[in-house]
C-alpha cells in the first residue's frame, strides 16, 4: 500500500524554477532518502511535505 504519493510538484520563486513536475511514491514501512546535488530541490520538497511552503502545481497524498 502506498503511504505517500507526490504527483507533478512544481515550485517557482520569481523566475527561478525550483521543482519541475516532480513525482514519486513510497510504501508503508520503507525508508526514503532524497539524493541530489546542491540546488536540486531536496529541501524544497521537505518544506512542501511539512506544510511550510505550498507548491505552484501538483498533489500530495498522505494515507493514514
Amino acid at each position: 500500500m502506498q503511504i505517500l504519493e507526490v504527483e507533478n510538484l512544481s515550485l517557482q520563486y520569481g523566475e527561478q524554477i525550483i521543482l519541475d513536475q516532480v513525482s514519486f511514491s513510497t510504501k508503508e514501512r520503507k525508508i526514503v532518502g532524497l539524493l541530489g546535488s546542491n540546488g536540486a530541490g531536496k529541501s524544497s520538497i521537505i518544506k512542501i511535505l511539512a506544510g511550510l511552503v505550498f507548491p505552484e502545481t501538483g498533489n500530495l497524498f498522505l494515507k493514514k
